[in-house]
């Protein structure tokens, strides 16, 4: 995604051999023209259009990142913009592929019904010829700090006004993150999270409201999502959301409501666990990610140690109003 490409496959255990050999070929044996190409353009192209360029909801995520980051590469749309999309070319791509695709700069993850060492022995008997490549050390544009609240609103197709809050937060490693994810599970962890009662419940002013804190390999973002009632305002839903931030940032939270949101997130984490494919994702994250495929448990083993002023110190480091990208999206022929 931002911070790695993956390719999965899902198989039969008996088919482990025939994979091996099929990804092992990919990062060999690339043949790529002019035709192929200009297929895979248009596919490119037509997810770009469906996903974004056709989607309010695209449009606006898409917008909020851009309008978050000014330098970090973060801002910049995975999916690529489309006149990029129309002029690559195969020197492009193979410039990529020769220069990235090397077992030394590759992480293969097996998990399901597998003997251990029958696995080890194919992986080496299919990558165990392949030389490694010298990968250029990474280029890092490091993001400013944010000094001033950012805004823009956006006229769209919505059936409903749309508030989308970005605040920038930190990287998977940084010994804060624990405590930003538990707070991003306070503000808008389910039907008990603060947000979700002040905005739907008590104030009946949005019919949903999301959060999400980014765990990458750099800085990333906080952020929020609220839809509205039709017939409530943005400058409603921004009043509460603002006394709902700056509670938080005035007050620790109580022990048992940091509690309930270490266990919520636990919970969402054991559900997952149940699909291997969902494992073998959150294995060759923490490994792409942070360098250590076992930072999965050590991060599980963080959140449980979260206390309610570590919840303050990250409160009052990421909701502080200097730090906020804000995006309106208003339905169009309407008034937000």
């Amino acid at each position: 995604w931002v911070d790695w490409t993956y390719y999965k496959e899902k198989l039969p255990s008996g088919n482990l051999a025939f994979v091996c050999e099929l990804e092992a070929d990919r990062l060999e044996n690339l043949v790529l023209n002019d035709a192929q190409l200009e297929s895979e353009r248009e596919v490119v192209k037509n997810e770009r259009l469906m996903r974004v360029d056709n989607d309010p909801e695209g449009r606006l995520a898409e917008e909020l990142y851009a309008l978050a980051f000014e330098r970090h590469s973060y801002g910049w749309p995975t999916i690529g913009w489309m006149p990029d999309i129309e002029g690559i070319t195969v020197a492009d791509c193979m410039g990529f592929y020769d220069t990235y695709y090397s077992p030394n700069n590759a992480t293969v993850v097996i998990v399901g019904d597998v003997d251990t060492r029958e696995a080890l022995g194919l992986v080496q008997r299919y990558y165990g010829h392949l030389g490694a490549r010298e990968i250029p050390a990474e280029t890092v544009r490091v993001e400013p700090p944010q000094t001033a609240e950012k805004r823009k609103v956006l006229t769209l197709p919505l059936a409903a006004p749309k508030l989308l809050y970005a605040f920038h937060a930190t990287a998977a490693t940084d010994p804060a993150q624990p405590a930003i994810e538990v707070l991003d599970e306070i503000l808008a962890g389910g039907e008990s999270s603060r947000l979700y009662k002040a905005l739907v419940v008590d104030g009946e002013i949005a019919t949903e409201v999301s959060s999400w804190a980014a765990a990458w390999a750099q800085p990333g973002l906080l952020e929020l999502g609220i839809t509205l009632q039709p017939g409530r305002s943005v400058e409603e839903a921004e009043r509460v959301v603002d006394e709902v931030l700056a509670g938080l940032r005035a007050e620790p939270p109580s022990e048992r409501e940091v509690l309930k949101a270490v266990h919520g997130i636990e919970a969402s984490a054991l559900r997952g666990a149940a699909d291997t494919g969902t494992r073998a994702r959150r294995l060759g994250t923490a490994e792409a990610t942070v360098g250590d495929f076992r930072w999965y448990w050590t991060h599980q083993e963080a959140l449980r140690r979260v206390r309610p002023e570590d919840v303050h110190a990250a409160a009052r480091r990421v909701l502080a109003p200097d730090n906020r990208t804000v995006l309106v999206g208003v339905p169009a022929g309407g008034a937000a």
